[in-house]
């Protein structure tokens, strides 16, 4: 990812975290100090453990499910956010 160590990384997993965010606490304060409504979806882009990343070559099949999935999760977002 970033400055990370693969040190790091192991460390992390032998402590139990299974994931990194990197920008929601920043959107959550900043709608929570204009009063906004706020929500998220989450989808994993990178395995640190297993050193595959967003750009690393996947099959058809998990590129296939990789997009089905984000549509999904767009569709749920605005649906959401419609009401």
């Amino acid at each position: 990812m970033l400055t990370e160590t693969k040190k790091d990384i192991h460390k992390w997993i032998r402590e139990g975290y299974v994931g990194v965010d990197m920008e929601l606490a920043a959107i959550f304060s900043v709608a929570k100090r204009f009063g906004m409504k706020k929500g998220v979806t989450l989808t994993v882009t990178d395995n640190l453990a297993e050193e595959k990343y967003v750009f690393s070559e996947i099959s058809k099949q998990d590129k296939k499910m990789r997009n089905e999935a984000r549509n999904l999760m767009f569709k749920i977002a605005l649906n959401y956010l419609s009401k």
